[in-house]
C-alpha cells in the first residue's frame, strides 16, 4: 500500500502533467516512452531514475517549486514516516497535510494551544499567524488564504472529531469581539451531523493528551496516518504501532471529555 510520499509524488506529478493541456500518451511519446511507464509512474506502482524524471519534468515545463519537491522526494519514496524540515517555519501552504485532508474518511483532532485549523474563522487565523515569531508580515495574507482554503473539506463532508481544551476556549485570541464571533461559528459546527467538537475541561487535570497537538487520519483504502505540527518542521508518523499509540491517547481524551451536548453547552456558557 503506497505510503505519503508515494502518494503525494503522483499526486503532484497528475498536477504537473494536467497543467501541460496534454495527455500521458502525448507526453510518453514525447520521451520516447512506453505509455505504461508514465501511468504506473503517476500511481507509485514502478520506480524511476533521476535522469528519467529530470527528462519528464523538462517535457513538462514543471515549474521550479514543484520541480524541487519531486526530486527531493524520488530517492526516498519506500519510506514510512517523514520528518519534513522548513527553514525558519513552515511553507505558506502545507501541501502534505492539505491533500491528505482532501483524500481523508475521517479526522479526529487534538488541539490544546489554539482552535484547529478548519475551525478558525479568517480574523482568528490572522491573530494566530501574525503572532508567530518567524513569519514576514509580507506573509500574513498569504498564510490566512492558504489556510481557510484547507477548510473547504468541511464543506465536502469529511467527517471530523475535534477534541479541544477548555482553556483554548478561554484564551482572547484576536480580541474579545474576534473570540465571540469565533465561539459562536464553534457553535454552528459543532452542530453539524458530521462535525463534533469535544471540549476537555480544567478540571480534567493531568490527561493523556499533555505531550502535545496532533491529527489522526483514516482513509478508504490508505492506513491511518498522524500529522504534528511544529514551529519549523512537520512530522508524519505512518509505522503501526506508533499509530496505534496516538489511538490510545484518543480512546483516554474521549474518556475524559464532556460529551457532544455537554461540549455545546460548555461553548454557550461562555457566550452567554
Amino acid at each position: 500500500m503506497k505510503n505519503v510520499r508515494a502518494r503525494e509524488f503522483g499526486e503532484v506529478l497528475r498536477v504537473v502533467i494536467a497543467d501541460t493541456g496534454m495527455n500521458s500518451r502525448a507526453i510518453a511519446e514525447m520521451l520516447d516512452w512506453e505509455e505504461r511507464k508514465l501511468v504506473d509512474l503517476i500511481n507509485g506502482d514502478a520506480g524511476v531514475s533521476e535522469r528519467d524524471l529530470a527528462l519528464l519534468l523538462g517535457v513538462c515545463r514543471t515549474p521550479a517549486e514543484d520541480r524541487d519537491r519531486l526530486l527531493a522526494v524520488l530517492p526516498h519514496l519506500g519510506r514510512r514516516g517523514w520528518w519534513q524540515e522548513h527553514g525558519a517555519c513552515a511553507p505558506i501552504r502545507q501541501r502534505t497535510l492539505a491533500e491528505h485532508e482532501r483524500m481523508a474518511r475521517k479526522l479526529v483532532s487534538w488541539q490544546l494551544s489554539h482552535l484547529h485549523t478548519l475551525m478558525q474563522l479568517q480574523e482568528y487565523t490572522r491573530a494566530v499567524v501574525r503572532a508567530g515569531a518567524n513569519v514576514p508580515e509580507s506573509e500574513v495574507d498569504a498564510r490566512v488564504e492558504a489556510r481557510t482554503a484547507r477548510q473547504v473539506v468541511l464543506r465536502l463532508g469529511l467527517q471530523c472529531v475535534f477534541y479541544v481544551h477548555e482553556s483554548v476556549l478561554l484564551a482572547p485570541v484576536g480580541g474579545h469581539e474576534v473570540m465571540e464571533a469565533q465561539l459562536q461559528h464553534l457553535q454552528r459546527l459543532a452542530r453539524r451531523p458530521h462535525v463534533e467538537v469535544r471540549v476537555v475541561p480544567l478540571a480534567a487535570g493531568a490527561h493523556a493528551g499533555l505531550a502535545g497537538a496532533f491529527d489522526l487520519l483514516t482513509f478508504e483504502r490508505y492506513d491511518p496516518v498522524v500529522f504534528v505540527e511544529n514551529e519549523n518542521s512537520s512530522l508524519v508518523v505512518e509505522e503501526p504501532a506508533a499509530v496505534a499509540a496516538y489511538q490510545r491517547v484518543v480512546e483516554a481524551l474521549d474518556g475524559v471529555a464532556l460529551d457532544r451536548e455537554e461540549s455545546l453547552g460548555s461553548i454557550g456558557q461562555l457566550l452567554a
